[in-house]
């Protein structure tokens, strides 16, 4: 990142609704940063020029050339913000977004019709090309690696226009939105969880669907006869026998390890309801305001933002 835009950051920064708040989510022209740019600067200097020589030689028909001409390099400096206002971001999909972890979260621009010169960089991008957009299609992908869980503000993104005559630089950062965060998830805590059993409700070895037995794994045997349950606890694969052997639901409650304090509480259900998808195995969820029953795989992302708004 440049000298003027980390310096432009900073002062972004030191804004005292910034500071309370993070950065906006939407462009405001009026928080906009506007300087001439090198050209911009080079055509001052010649209108200044022919101010002078309309005032040295007293020629009315320069004088007002110099004038008008001032007006439009002003006006112009006025439209590069006006570029961007009510410029905002949408993120791209539902991701499954976990505390602890990095991820590459894809975001297009939404708020304005079409955009006129617009470049984006991401601030916190490994680097810095930057991706010139003349349409809303556009997509920008944002490194993120949340530390907490809940409603997260993601990085800042820097916007930049030369619009319309390239002699202004104008630029700003916002936000690229909002995401639902998940706990990050505690697998060692959730092995010890799956070993003391307290991940289903009254299912033993006969299984819940009336299986009557265990037999070693054999090839070709469907999947919803593996018990999962015990390939979790012991890695060690066995199919249930019986008519009736299927799949048996978990089950994950946050009364069985809310003595471990809150959050760790979510961490430990956030690995279970993790790994009960990765098993492909039905689960029901209970939580201290509500409860998920019968949630498949699919349905995984149900279960990561109830935990992270927990």
């Amino acid at each position: 990142m440049g000298l003027a835009d980390r310096l432009s950051l900073l002062l972004m920064q030191r804004r005292p609704q910034i500071a309370k708040a993070g950065f906006p989510l939407s462009v405001n022209w009026r928080g906009v940063f506007v300087l001439p740019t090198r050209h911009g600067y080079m055509v001052a200097f010649a209108i200044l020029g022919v101010f002078a020589i309309g005032v040295r030689i007293q020629n009315n028909m320069l004088l007002l050339m110099a004038i008008a001409l001032f007006v439009i390099f002003m006006f112009s400096l006025i439209w590069s913000a006006t570029n961007l206002d009510a410029l905002s971001f949408r993120v791209v999909g539902k991701p499954q977004i976990l505390a602890g972890q990095a991820f590459q979260i894809a975001v297009i621009p939404k708020g304005r019709s079409r955009l006129n010169d617009v470049w984006l960089r991401s601030v916190n991008a490994s680097d810095q090309r930057r991706a010139i957009l003349a349409t809303t299609d556009c997509q920008l992908s944002v490194g993120y690696a949340p530390d907490g869980r809940g409603l997260q503000t993601l990085p800042p993104i820097m916007v930049e226009t030369r619009f319309p005559f390239g002699v202004a630089r104008a630029w700003t950062y916002i936000s690229g939105g909002k995401v639902l965060v998940a706990p990050q998830p505690d697998y060692a805590g959730c092995r010890s969880y799956f070993q003391l059993g307290h991940h289903t409700q009254a299912a033993d070895l006969a299984g819940e669907y009336g299986a009557d037995g265990l037999d070693s794994w054999q090839p070709g045997t469907p999947l919803n006869r593996i018990s999962w349950k015990h390939f979790a606890a012991s890695d060690r694969l066995l199919q249930k026998s019986g008519e009736e052997g299927g799949a048996n639901t978990l089950y994950f409650s946050y009364q069985q390890v809310a003595h471990l304090g809150h959050e760790a509480a979510l961490s430990i259900l956030c690995a279970a309801v993790l790994q009960a998808a990765q098993l492909r195995q039905n689960f029901h969820l209970e939580l201290p305001n509500q409860s998920f029953q019968d949630l498949t795989p699919a349905q995984i992302g149900q279960a990561l933002d109830a935990l992270a708004m927990a």
